[in-house]
């Protein structure tokens, strides 16, 4: 009625920016809206937008920086996925077990680059499911590394609940979804892991949907 518009309160659309998970087609719209608003919106708010391979491939920081992974032909899975319990990012047996044998295997394999991707099932913020899927590739770096893995160049990506294993809302489903997978660059085919299962899994509590935290807890 004044003929003035009040100053736009920014608060809830950055913090549904930053707990919005999107696919390549969700964030090119997201991309374009903020372009097409650029003129009225603070560049913190702005720079949030994902490129599509943002979406697909995984951030190598939780602020946002993309780590290409999947889509880069160089880079080639390699060895079992390493599951994880509901919530947690530390490694229990069998994992702490097979990781010192698949750092000698991967330093044998003699690649020039290993990117480790961290991922999550579903359920929860996507801000929280990028943090835990970041912790779990951690660990899995530092304990190859403290495995004897000897490579020039060791990244880690998180790929939070963005390429799920199985799309199901079972507990199964989440169980395939909490996982790392390493992947490599130059690696040699010489290297025998037929003997290696495809997906090395801890026994889990099963799940309690009850006080869970409210980033997910997954």
């Amino acid at each position: 009625m004044t003929g003035e518009r009040p100053a736009p309160d920014l608060t809830e659309a950055r913090e549904l920016l930053r707990d919005t998970c999107t696919d390549s087609g969700v964030a090119a719209l997201k991309k374009q809206l903020l372009e097409r608003h650029a003129g009225g919106i603070p560049s913190s708010l702005s720079n949030r937008a994902e490129t599509a391979a943002t979406a697909w491939d995984g951030i190598s920081s939780m602020q946002g920086d993309s780590q290409p992974t999947y889509s880069d032909p160089a880079l080639k899975a390699w060895g079992p996925s390493l599951h994880f319990c509901l919530n947690e990012a530390q490694m229990r047996e069998p994992l702490r077990v097979a990781i010192p044998r698949l750092a000698k295997e991967l330093q044998r394999a003699n690649s020039t680059r290993v990117v480790i991707a961290g991922h999550s099932d579903y359920e929860g913020s996507c801000r929280y499911n990028d943090a835990l899927g970041m912790r779990r590739a951690d660990e899995v770096r530092r304990a190859l590394l403290a495995g004897g893995l000897r490579v020039r160049k060791v990244d880690i990506a998180s790929l939070g609940e963005r390429r799920p294993l199985d799309f199901a809302s079972s507990s199964a489903a989440h169980d395939l979804n909490r996982r790392v997978e390493i992947l490599v660059e130059g690696a040699s085919t010489d290297i025998d892991l037929t003997e290696t299962p495809s997906r090395v899994a801890p026994r889990c509590l099963p799940e309690k949907r009850d006080g869970l935290h409210p980033g997910g807890n997954r």
